[in-house]
């Protein structure tokens, strides 16, 4: 007997020295801090941060790397526009769609993170704060068909309405339907409508491009010369049009391709037309291109990212110079007449019958040159006329004094300078 319970407590014996190094064995093996723990039914995150003053920024920072471990597990596949966790699975012999479309996910998943729940929490030996995570696989993945799904219904739904509106609602129709489904593959977007397959997203930026192209601009005039004393018509503006058809209500955009020329819109004349009133185009001006635009209000940007052309129409105008002959001759209309060239006011007439405007001009200088306080003064009788047809349009009457340090010579050259000065700023004042 005595001999038995020997034997059995010798046999025994390893157990008990042996069971402390398997406990210390067992406790590392399922440290999760230590070893990644890995699940088949749930995403596990895990985030250790060292602890520091603020125990609440350091819970904050754990949580925020457990939900980026969860996040980076995440890879789908595609089947049957359905996405599901990503395998090595073969269907039929064949290796199945892993596409993958991880920033779509990233955004989704941000949102859907509202599943994941704290498993424990727990501070290491060495001072590190760590947290366990988990997210529930299928309840993910069926939160994330449901988004899916739900945009596929948004696009198809503003594809659908987009026929039944106006050109310029279209396109906003259009792009919305689009930006729905920003970022999919083509697997997750083959449906079909009105019994035609189609790519979903393809289709949209299709029917979009075209959407665009069907909205035409066309100027009331193309180009317009203007004579000097012509007046701008009433009709200058736009039509616009979609598949020839006039489109109502349609916001313009306006621009001039010069800043000295003012464009103020007008309300719609007519179905489809669109004017502007203009001033501010003077003969020195040049050649103006006038340009209407549609005003895609916040999404012009996103149409020009997807390289898509935006509906424009121009039109050029242009008025001439007008013509002036001078009567009389001299030094100082000779100097007031190259003045008036040189600024582009003018061109020159042969004749008094073909010029537009008459000028005539002199100045008498007074032939005693007075001194003050060193100063040379000089004075002279300015007249100066400007006619169009018989009517007088300026009539300049003034003594003009002006004054020089050189000499009573330097003094007179000053005078006519100054005359000539105050000609053109009365002239100049009339275009």
């Amino acid at each position: 007997m005595i001999l038995n319970r020997l034997l059995i407590i010798f046999l025994f014996m390893p157990l008990f020295f042996c069971a402390p190094a398997v406990k210390r064995n067992v406790i590392e093996k399922n440290d999760w801090t230590i070893h990644h723990p890995v699940s088949l039914t749930h995403f596990i995150g895990v985030g250790c941060v060292k602890m520091g003053a603020k125990i609440e920024d350091v819970q904050r920072a754990a949580r925020n790397m457990a939900l980026e471990d969860i996040s980076s597990q995440i890879k789908v596949r595609v089947e049957g526009n359905t996405v599901v966790e990503e395998t090595q699975k073969t269907i039929d012999g064949q290796t199945t769609d892993a596409s993958i479309f991880n920033e779509k996910i990233k955004t989704y998943t941000e949102s859907i993170l509202e599943g994941v729940e704290t498993v424990e929490t727990k501070i290491t030996p060495d001072g590190n704060y760590c947290i366990k995570l988990s997210l529930n696989k299928a309840a993910y993945f069926s939160k994330l068909n449901e988004k899916i799904n739900k945009a596929r219904s948004i696009a198809i739904d503003g594809l659908v309405a987009a026929e039944k509106t106006d050109p310029v609602s279209r396109v906003y129709e259009l792009l919305s339907s689009l930006k729905a489904i920003d970022g999919f593959t083509s697997s997750l977007l083959k449906c079909s409508i009105n019994n035609q397959d189609i790519i979903l997203n393809t289709e949209i930026l299709r029917r979009l491009r075209q959407a665009l192209e069907d909205i035409q601009l066309k100027p009331a005039i193309p180009e317009l010369a203007l004579g000097a004393l012509d007046t701008l018509p009433d009709t200058i503006g736009f039509y616009v049009y979609c598949k020839n058809i006039p489109v109502e209500n349609c916001p313009l955009i306006w621009s001039a391709s010069n800043s000295g020329v003012t464009l103020i819109k007008l309300s719609e004349q007519k179905p489809g037309f669109y004017p502007v009133r203009i001033s501010g185009l003077s003969a020195s001006v040049g050649k103006v291109t006038i340009t209407a635009s549609i005003d895609f209000i916040k999404i012009r940007d996103a149409l020009k990212k997807l390289g898509l052309r935006l509906p424009t129409g121009t039109m050029v105008l242009s008025r001439a110079k007008p013509t002036v002959f001078a009567t009389g001759k001299g030094e100082f209309i000779e100097s007031l007449i190259n003045e008036l060239l040189n600024s582009s006011t003018f061109s020159m007439a042969n004749s008094q019958e073909s010029s537009d405007y008459t000028i005539s001009a002199s100045l008498s200088v007074d032939p005693d040159i007075t001194t003050q306080r060193s100063i040379f003064q000089a004075s002279g009788k300015l007249e100066c006329s400007l006619n169009r047809g018989e009517k007088q349009l300026i009539e300049i009457r003034r003594t003009v004094t002006a004054g020089n340090g050189r000499s009573g010579e330097a003094a007179v050259q000053t005078l006519k300078k100054e005359a000539v000065r105050i000609a053109l700023q009365e002239i100049n004042s009339l275009f």
